[in-house]
Parts: C-alpha cells; sequence; structure tokens
C-alpha cells in the first residue's frame, strides 16, 4: 500500500491512540516525519477540540488551503455536518467510529478524490439531464442542485454521482464504484451500489437518467453545459 501523508490535527491527540495505531498499520507516514505542507496529503480534523472557524482560520494561515481534509466529531446533527461540507470537508465522520474504518475512508478518499476533485481549474460543473433538469455541482463545497433547488445527498451518493458525472454517457461498472467506496474490501457488496443509484434517481427526479447496463454497471445521461 502506497505510504500516506495523513495529518491529525486536534488539540488532544493523546485521545486517538488507537487511531494513531491503526494509521500506522495502515503505512500511513508518521505524524512527527511528516515534512513541509506539501508531504501532507488529506487532514484529520478533530472537531470536538478544533472549532470549525479556528480550522478554517488554521488552514490559510499555515497554507493548508489545498489540502483536503475529513472531519471526525462527537456530535453528528445534521446543521453540524451542512457546516463542515459547506466549508469543503470531504466527509464527516462519527469520532467513536472504529480506527480501522476511519483509516479505509481515507484510503479511499485518497484514491478518489483526482477524480472526485476537478481537472485543473474546475470547481463547477453543469449538467442538463434528459429530463430537462439543469443538475450543478459545486465541487469545492461538495453541494449539489436541481433547477437552483439544493439536493441532500450522503457522501457515498456524492461521491458515487461525482464519478458518473465525470464520465457522463460512459458505462462505469459496478466494480470500479464499488472498489471507490469500499477499496478492497468491496468483495460481497454487489447491491450497495444499485441501493445508492436508486437513491440518485429519485432525489435528482429523473428515474432515467441513469442506465442500467444489465451485468456490468451503470451510465449517467445528460449533456455538460
Amino acid at each position: 500500500m502506497k505510504r500516506c501523508g495523513c495529518f491529525l490535527q486536534s488539540d488532544k491527540p493523546e485521545e486517538f491512540g488507537d487511531l494513531l495505531s491503526f494509521m500506522d498499520l495502515y503505512n500511513f507516514i508518521p505524524q512527527n516525519e511528516l515534512g513541509p505542507v506539501g508531504s501532507r496529503e488529506i487532514f484529520l480534523v478533530d472537531l470536538d477540540s478544533i472549532d470549525l472557524n479556528r480550522w478554517l482560520k488554521i488552514r490559510i494561515k499555515k497554507g493548508y488551503d489545498q489540502i483536503p481534509y475529513l472531519c471526525l466529531s462527537g456530535d453528528m446533527r445534521e446543521n453540524l455536518q451542512m457546516s463542515a461540507f459547506k466549508a469543503g470537508a470531504e466527509d464527516i465522520l462519527p469520532r467513536d467510529l472504529h480506527p480501522s474504518l476511519i483509516c479505509q475512508r481515507v484510503v479511499n478518499l485518497l484514491r478518489v478524490l483526482p477524480a472526485l476533485k476537478r481537472e485543473k481549474g474546475e470547481s463547477q460543473r453543469k449538467i442538463l439531464l434528459p429530463g430537462g433538469q439543469i443538475i450543478s455541482l459545486n465541487l469545492e463545497q461538495r453541494l449539489v442542485s436541481r433547477n437552483d433547488s439544493h439536493i441532500k445527498l450522503t457522501p457515498r451518493e456524492w461521491d458515487i454521482f461525482l464519478i458518473l458525472s465525470g464520465k457522463i454517457n460512459s458505462v462505469l461498472s459496478r466494480e470500479t464504484l464499488l472498489e471507490a467506496l469500499m477499496g478492497e474490501s468491496s468483495e460481497g457488496n454487489d447491491r450497495l451500489v444499485d441501493g445508492h443509484i436508486k437513491n440518485l434517481r429519485r432525489k435528482l427526479g429523473d428515474k432515467k437518467c441513469i442506465e442500467t447496463e444489465r451485468g456490468y454497471g451503470y451510465r449517467l445521461r445528460g449533456r455538460v453545459l
């Protein structure tokens, strides 16, 4: 497994002993060996010890603003999750989630971020669906809207939709989408993608916009604006 420059940003790192041990098992570079800013590929931000607004100031002051981050929090209320996503978080996970699951989510994010982020300079994406709906994606804030009305997607739905929208009108295999979500632990979860696709069709308001290629995968129909 490729070594990962993952850095835990917390005022109470002593509370994350198990997580730091698992980060070592996952071959993440030890925190005390991380060099300059460029060696940090992703941040884990402890929102229980660092206020979100304070973290945003730290990002700018220390030059971390181009480095993606994932939040950990003991408070998973919807409004706080939305604030984190609007501030640019790639995901927000319960602070007491098993460390192996947190580490696997980091690995998966690093695998798909090049596809999920943007080609150079891209921060917005607009797609005209077959039914006439205009879908707008804000890649910086991980927000989706339909005809200017916000659509609430789960982090996994967002990942799948962004991958599909980056390969519009092309068929992507179920295995490709599943690996982006689950990594090497994807075996035996064939129906996980199907469930997310069903939810996406409903939320997008166009059940025909995501076509099923029987026995293979899915295709997002539309036109990039």
